[in-house]
């Protein structure tokens, strides 16, 4: 018996919702009221029910039970349920009708019927590790919605199927997608019926009496009413009147069909090989058990590989220890590990911390904020105890990663709340002139910054993420708060791929080289020791001058020295990690063999963030700025200001290498 069956018979007593079952679709309801409950059918287009079915309690419970045959059902489009308080909608329903278009406010939205059995999703794919994943985040409507797109079925599933091969060469292998279930996204609405003309009023007063008061209630009776949404909800994070099971059926080409496109595209991905996160937003006051049945539903209909969950008391403990959810993974805000018990493997971990502390300490550190290095090392270096960490420098809530540094300040007037929305502290610098500027130089370094913050996320030890647009430098235009913005505001433009075609390259390139180097993508934390006894910590941090890093509050720079002999793979390359965001040039003395560190193979550039990076060597009797004593012979690699560079060195492992604490005298730096 497969899931969906068991899901639709009720194995733990019988679910909520509605199912097709031998032929008949059934009614389970739950009504917390000590009287009756019935159903309510209603045909298209229709405001009042055409039939009305008393439902049947499930023992002395809260759970009411109805069924129709299919030939019944199929006379119908839609559904409630009543109580002796009224009526009141399915919270399990699978669909919905009166929010096919997106902003678009309806008079009435209730449950649809189903008009054929469920479908389970057809993939068998296999979620890789956290430490595999790259994750790109994007809003599902945002994606594809401008015509610079290129896609056919603009801001639908469909749209995000065609732009698959873009994820594949980006080099993404999970996608985390903003609320898709069918939320309420008309926040503001206003509803009117127009003015009265004055043959309108004479065509009244005629019927009902003179006097305007008479004529306008008569017409307010007699006329549609007009209902204008002011304001939207486009992120999707509401907290009520979400139909958590039901795809959002605008975010569909056929929104009839909604939950058939959505399984679609969740198989495509799969077929690239691209996991697939979804996100959900629950209110404090939602039942842990809708929770509970909402996660399992989309895992088995749907194929969802993990979600993203926000909100409060949230049931942890349930999720984890359910066995239908034994394969899923979840990113969470809070998490302390003492749940699900690990290996310290990241192969066995399901949870990963999803919150703003990394981007803060990276933004400050590439903006060159004082007293950042020591920070910035401990984010760069992951070392949770029961759980991975999400990396990332920017996403829907705050600056895009090129506002971040094209404006000092928030510009989101837009919003309509008097630009006092949003966060005030962005750690955030424009480079001199507030939005955009024509000034090369300008332009010039914020396209190196930006390349900067990036280099901290995919050179992190945890789990990167992209938000869509990123890669291309997309631009809010200082809006660090787009919750409303339905509009050019978010949506993808896609010219900026083609404008920024070597900004892409470089994400491109970074994302390659992370994915094929296992120290930086490894199953354990590094521990900055020998534990190997070869010689060298598996991470080690240094200054300007090996093993002196500069841990001072005015220090702006620092290198990480990564040992390819500690990844799975004993022979990778090793890295030396270069951060330069001082604004002058520095010199680093780069390892060679001699002393302690003996490995053959030279260092070259991998990347660089300026471009301009240079290889040095010291010659006899010359006299050098960056080190006043310097052997005749050492090996330097000059970085430009406000550089990232990354070196590899590839080559064996000399026998009988001297190990660390004898050559140096000193402990490992920890």
């Amino acid at each position: 018996m497969g899931y969906m069956e068991e899901f639709r018979q009720g194995m733990h007593g019988r679910m909520p919702g509605v199912y097709y079952h031998a032929g008949k679709l059934r009614f389970w309801a739950v009504s917390e009221e000590k009287g009756t409950c019935d159903l309510l059918l209603f045909q298209k287009g229709m405001d009042t029910a055409a039939k009305r079915l008393p439902m049947r309690r499930i023992g002395s419970g809260s759970l009411f039970y109805a069924e129709l045959s299919k030939k019944t059902a199929e006379l119908y489009e839609t559904y409630l349920y009543e109580n002796e308080n009224g009526c009141f909608s399915d919270l399990y329903a699978k669909r919905v009708c009166g929010r096919e278009k997106f902003g678009v406010s309806a008079k009435e939205v209730r449950p649809a019927l189903l008009q054929q059995e469920e479908a389970e999703a057809e993939t068998a794919f296999v979620c890789p590790d956290f430490s595999s994943l790259v994750f790109y985040k994007l809003h599902v409507r945002g994606f594809t919605k401008h015509t610079s797109s290129g896609v056919r079925q603009k801001g639908t599933f469909a749209g995000l199927m065609e732009k698959i091969p873009y994820l594949q060469e980006l080099g993404i292998n999970a996608v985390l997608l903003m609320p898709v279930y069918e939320f309420d996204e008309c926040m503001e609405v206003s509803k009117s019926r127009g003015p009265l003309s004055a043959k309108q009023l004479a065509q009244y007063e005629e019927r009902y009496g003179s006097g305007f008061v008479k004529a306008q209630q008569a017409y307010e009776q007699d006329y549609e009413e007009i209902r204008t949404v002011e304001k939207v909800n486009y992120w999707g994070y509401t907290g009520s009147n979400n139909f958590y099971f039901a795809p959002k059926a605008a975010y569909a080409a056929d929104p009839a069909d909604a939950a058939a496109e959505l399984r679609r595209c969740v198989a495509a991905l799969h077929e690239a090989g691209i996991a697939v996160f979804f996100e959900f937003f629950f209110h404090a006051e939602e039942r842990q058990g809708l929770i509970l049945d909402c996660l399992r539903y989309w895992t088995y209909a749907y194929g969802a590989d993990g979600f993203r969950l926000i909100g409060e008391r949230l049931p942890m403990r349930l999720l984890l220890e359910d066995f239908y959810l034994s394969g899923v993974k979840f990113l969470v805000t809070e998490y302390d590990g003492s749940i699900q018990k690990t290996s310290g493997d990241f192969t066995d971990r399901r949870v990963a911390v999803y919150n703003d502390r990394f981007r803060n300490v990276m933004r400050r550190f590439v903006k060159g904020d004082e007293n950042m290095v020591g920070e910035f090392l401990e984010r760069l270096r992951s070392d949770a105890p029961g759980f991975a960490q999400i990396q990332y420098i920017a996403d829907q809530n705050g600056f895009s990663l090129y506002d971040l540094y094209a404006y000092d300040r928030k510009h989101n007037e837009a919003n309509g709340e008097e630009n006092k929305d949003g966060e005030n502290y962005n750690y955030s610098w424009n480079c001199g002139i507030e939005g955009e500027t024509a000034k090369k130089k300008i332009s010039m370094l914020r396209a190196r910054l930006r390349k900067n913050a990036l280099s901290t996320v995919f050179l992190s030890q945890s789990v990167p993420l992209l938000f869509a647009g990123d890669e291309f430098a997309h631009t809010k235009k200082g809006n660090n708060n787009a919750y409303c913005q339905d509009n050019e505001v978010s949506w993808l433009n896609w010219r900026f791929n083609k404008e920024r075609r070597e900004e892409f390259s470089f994400v491109k390139e970074l994302i390659s080289f992370r994915k094929s180097h296992g120290i930086l993508c490894g199953a354990r934390n590094l521990r900055g020791s020998d534990w190997k006894e070869i010689g060298l910590p598996d991470i080690s941090y240094h200054g300007v001058m090996l093993w002196q890093p500069d841990f001072a509050s005015c220090s702006r720079s620092v290198a990480v020295l990564l040992c390819g002999s500690y990844a799975k793979q004993e022979k990778e390359e090793d890295i030396y990690l270069l951060f330069n965001m001082l604004w002058e040039p520095l010199c680093f003395a780069l390892p060679e063999k001699t002393g302690i560190y003996r490995k053959t193979g030279n260092w070259e550039v991998a990347l660089d963030t300026s471009g301009d990076c240079e290889m040095l060597r010291t010659e006899e009797g010359k006299q050098y700025a960056f080190t006043a004593d310097c052997p005749a012979g050492e090996l330097f690699c000059k970085a430009p200001a406000r550089s990232v560079v990354v070196l590899v060195r590839s080559g064996e492992q000399e026998e009988e290498a001297p190990c660390l604490q004898k050559e140096s005298g000193k402990e490992p730096l920890q």
